[in-house]
C-alpha cells in the first residue's frame, strides 16, 4: 500500500508593516543610487533590491524622485533635541554639550549617512530641485531652530555670547569634518583621529558657550 504526501502549499511572503517596508525600499534605493548614480538607477533596480515587483513598490513611491527625496529626509535630517540647550531639565551645560557630541558623532559616522552624505555630494547637480527643497525643509529649519534656542540661552544667561551663538551652523562643522574624511579616507584611517577629534570639539563648545563668572 502505498502513501501519498500532500505536498506543502507555497510559502508565502512575508507581509511587513508599512514602516518596515518603507526602510527597506530606502536601504534599497540607498544602495542602487551610490552603485549606479540616480540617474541611471530604475525603479525597476530598486525593487529588485527591495525584494520587491515594480507594481509593489509603485505602492509606496509614486517615482524615483520621492525615493530620493525621501531618502534624504529619512537619513541626513538632524535629530538631536534643540530645546536641550535651554536646561529646562535640570541638565548642566556639560550634559548637554556631551550629549550633543554623542548624537551628532553616532549620526555622521553611520555608513548609512556617509554613504547618503556622498550621494548628496556627486549627485545634487542631477536633481538640484530636490535637494534645494531638503535644503529648505529640513537643513535651513533645523538651523534657525537651533539659532533661536541659543540666543534664548544667551539671553538667560545660560550661555555667552561667541561666534557659535552667532552662527549655528558652526556647532556641527567639526563633526562635519569627520563625516567628510571618512567618506574619503574610510573608516579604519580614520578611527584613531576621531576621538581625537570629539573630544577637542567638547572643549571647543564649552569654551565658547560656558558663561564668564564675574
Amino acid at each position: 500500500m502505498s502513501s501519498t504526501v500532500a505536498p506543502r502549499p507555497p510559502a508565502r511572503r512575508r507581509r511587513l508593516a508599512a514602516e518596515e517596508r518603507m526602510r527597506q525600499i530606502i536601504e534599497a534605493a540607498l544602495i542602487e543610487f551610490s552603485e549606479k548614480g540616480f540617474t541611471a538607477t530604475r525603479m525597476d533596480d530598486i525593487a529588485a533590491r527591495a525584494g520587491l515587483s515594480k507594481g509593489g513598490l509603485y505602492a509606496h513611491f509614486k517615482s524615483k524622485d520621492q525615493i530620493f527625496e525621501t531618502l534624504l529626509f529619512k537619513v541626513l535630517s538632524p535629530s538631536f533635541n534643540n530645546r536641550k540647550w535651554m536646561l529646562d531639565d535640570g541638565d548642566t551645560l556639560a550634559e548637554v554639550v556631551d550629549a550633543f557630541i554623542a548624537h551628532t558623532y553616532d549620526r555622521v559616522t553611520d555608513p548609512d549617512f556617509i554613504a547618503a552624505l556622498r550621494l548628496l555630494i556627486t549627485e545634487s547637480h542631477r536633481a538640484p530641485h530636490l535637494v534645494d527643497y531638503w535644503r529648505r525643509e529640513v537643513l535651513d529649519t533645523y538651523l534657525k531652530e537651533q539659532q533661536t534656542m541659543l540666543e534664548h540661552c544667551r539671553a538667560r544667561g545660560l550661555v555667552r555670547h561667541s561666534p557659535l551663538t552667532q552662527q549655528a551652523e558652526l556647532l556641527m562643522a567639526p563633526a562635519l569634518y569627520a563625516a567628510i574624511t571618512r567618506m574619503i579616507f574610510g573608516e579604519e584611517a580614520t578611527q584613531a583621529s576621531l576621538k581625537d577629534l570629539r573630544r577637542a570639539h567638547a572643549q571647543l563648545l564649552m569654551e565658547l558657550l560656558e558663561p564668564v563668572e564675574a
